[in-house]
């Protein structure tokens, strides 16, 4: 991830290090460029194509929408901000964002002041005029609270996209079209690890994959806020879950 690759990086160790799966391992520090060597021989990280960019293409796709919401906990460059808006000027749609800062969210009382905070935020956002939201990484780390949260959005047949976690979209998100492969970004990944352990230099080694995407959806939730599925969109799903089949494998 983004916050370990960023720390291990800057112990400037003589060791070969690799990272997997921060959001955005250039604008982060990690590496100094995805396509022209990482900028230190010991290092080298797993970089995704612009992810938040290639998944908002595809949302944008199945159903545009003009007014998109997020929600941004922390470090904006975690939550592929930057990303996501250069998509809103690509793309052509409105980008209407709050923060939330980095606090303490470890003991019982401080974890529900936290999600109070993010309930008053999502209700907030609802009343913008927003048509979409983007529920990105960190913001919600506790599923049996998704679907309450959600409520504001769903009650103005907001859909919610997924930036990760296909576990959400069993809990109540709308959807999640992932460009992460994981088998195949393991296999990259594994083979990296084998040619440096063969000699090779981490910093000097090709650090692209371009996953093809996967797509789940929740049918229940689509039919509560009346988002448009169609019979073709749903052969091509990988999983598709309802309240009472649970989830169908496409």
């Amino acid at each position: 991830g983004t916050s370990a690759g960023v720390f291990v990086k800057n112990l400037n160790l003589p060791v070969p290090m690799t990272d997997y799966s921060a959001t955005d391992p250039v604008a982060s520090g990690i590496i100094d460029s995805a396509t022209e060597g990482s900028g230190n021989p010991y290092v080298w990280a797993q970089v995704e194509p612009s992810l938040p960019f290639r998944q908002l293409k595809y949302y944008y796709s199945v159903c545009p929408f003009q007014k998109l919401g997020i929600i941004v906990y922390g470090d904006e460059t975690i939550s592929g901000v930057p990303d996501i808006e250069a998509s809103s000027e690509e793309i052509g749609f409105e980008l209407v964002k709050y923060n939330i800062e980095e606090c303490k969210r470890e003991t019982a009382q401080e974890l529900e002041a936290y999600y109070e905070m993010v309930e008053e935020k999502i209700a907030r956002i609802a009343e913008e005029g927003i048509d979409a939201f983007f529920l990105t990484v960190d913001l919600i780390n506790d599923t049996s609270r998704l679907a309450s949260l959600l409520t504001p959005l769903y009650d103005r047949n907001i859909p919610v996209y997924l930036m990760d976690d296909v576990s959400y979209v069993q809990h109540g998100a709308l959807m999640l079209i992932s460009a992460n492969d994981m088998e195949n970004v393991g296999r990259f990944v594994a083979d990296t690890i084998a040619k440096i352990f063969n000699g090779a230099q981490a910093g000097s080694l090709p650090c692209v994959y371009t996953s093809a995407p996967s797509i789940y959806v929740n049918y229940d939730i689509a039919n509560r806020i009346h988002y448009p599925l169609t019979f073709e969109f749903l052969t091509v799903c990988d999983a598709i879950f309802t309240e009472e089949g649970g989830n169908e494998d496409g």
